[in-house]
């Protein structure tokens, strides 16, 4: 194997790695006081990017170009322009203000290892807080940390954790790694999430496929399945019954939520009714039954993703966020076959190697499953425009390009 990833340990991260943390903290924790420094810190990273003579480019990234340009142009169709326009900005400054940076300056695997690590100790501070507040994150419903948004973050990270706990051989860090997942599932058990319980069961499932070793990953579920009967009471367990529920007071208005935001799709199938505008034109859609059900105009957000997706920005958004799920799936996929393909020839390979190949393969995996998980989850949840998702592609998109640059050619051409 070559030394890039050896000398990784060698090489200094840089201010711009940091600032990228910073931003990451800050946008997370989403913290009282954080005045204009995302802003300017986004600027800097823009600007750094602009000065880097050599860019990356994958299909994700004009994945993200595409995204923000069909917003752009949805504020000229817009109900409530000001909603739609600072929607724009939002993503703009998240996707190449900080997703676009992200991928170009993580070019190194400890890069990429302390990254992760750092995600989850910022989601380990927000599960711990949650835990100690009914649910809640830090900012709390106004910011975007009701039970439902902290349970979905959680599953995010959960897969994450489980896969360094495989991978991990120091005691004390398995210890660490088991630690943070039981704090992550007690963050949802605490906020009684009917959604983060099913992107709970999506992502344990998948970790308990792909894991390295079969036995220690069902004595995991095991012990995990066990902790959650020990400490979540008959009040979760009532709530996790109703699931399946559609008559229940708040499973019947995400489907009547629903139902408007197709209509509202119908109206505009190319290119929706524009970035956070559903909740604009609701009183267009809603039919007379629902007048009658609800005895007035009913104003909401839609409490799904994929239908947020849908009524905001229609054919052309479902077409590019489609695209850039299938390209993230499928260089998961990549890692994970060179990856394999690295280890099951690891004759005369050295032991720092063949340890890196199995992070490289059990981060890939881990990033999937929090992917799966929090796919899951959202889909109960309007969070197309939050971070989560998108910083998740981007490490998936920084692993992929630290794969194939470092393994051996060999391994990418032997069929």
């Amino acid at each position: 194997m070559p030394s890039a990833l050896s000398s990784d340990e060698r090489e200094g991260k840089g201010l711009i790695f940091y600032l990228i943390t910073v931003y990451l903290i800050l946008d997370l924790v989403r913290p009282d006081f954080v005045w204009h420094f995302p802003k300017l810190i986004s600027a800097i990273l823009v600007i750094a990017w602009i000065l880097k003579p050599v860019k990356v480019s994958s299909v994700q990234i004009w994945g993200f170009v595409a995204f923000v340009a069909i917003l752009g142009l949805d504020c000229l169709i817009a109900e409530n322009v000001f909603a739609a326009v600072w929607t724009t900005y939002g993503m703009f400054v998240l996707l190449l203000g900080v997703c676009l940076p992200l991928i170009t300056f993580t070019d190194t695997f400890m890069k990429l290892r302390d990254l992760i690590n750092a995600v989850l100790a910022i989601f380990f501070y927000i599960a711990v807080y949650a835990i100690t507040h009914g649910g809640f994150g830090p900012a709390g419903t106004g910011g975007g940390q009701d039970e439902n948004y902290v349970a979905a973050a959680m599953n995010l990270v959960i897969p994450l954790a489980v896969f360094s706990f495989f991978t991990e051989k120091v005691k004390w860090k398995k210890a660490m790694f088991l630690t943070l997942v039981g704090t992550y599932v007690l963050a949802i058990v605490v906020g009684l999430s009917r959604g983060g319980f099913v992107g709970l069961l999506c992502g344990l499932g998948f970790s308990l496929w792909k894991s390295p070793k079969r036995g220690l990953a069902i004595g995991l579920a095991v012990l995990i399945f066990t902790f959650l009967g020990v400490i979540a009471g008959s009040s979760y367990w009532a709530e996790m019954g109703t699931i399946t529920d559609t008559s229940e007071s708040t499973a019947d208005m995400r489907l009547e939520l629903w139902k408007i935001a197709t209509r509202e799709f119908l109206a505009y199938p190319l290119t929706g009714v524009g970035g956070d505008n559903y909740l604009w034109r609701m009183h267009e859609f809603q039919s007379p039954e629902q007048l009658d059900k609800f005895g007035r105009i009913v104003v909401a957000h839609v409490h799904s993703t994929y239908f947020q997706l849908l009524s905001e920005m229609g054919l052309a958004g479902c077409i590019i966020f489609g695209v850039i799920m299938l390209r993230t799936y499928l260089d998961y996929r990549h890692v994970d076959m060179l990856s394999g393909r690295a280890l099951t020839r690891a004759v005369g390979q050295d032991n720092l190697s063949q340890e890196n190949m199995r992070w490289i393969q059990n981060y890939g995996r881990g990033l999937m499953g929090g992917l799966i998980g929090y796919m899951a989850s959202v889909a109960f949840v309007s969070a197309l425009y939050y971070s989560h998702l998108w910083i998740l592609v981007s490490m998936i998109v920084v692993l992929h390009k630290l794969a194939i640059r470092c393994i051996p050619q060999k391994e990418l051409t032997v069929g």
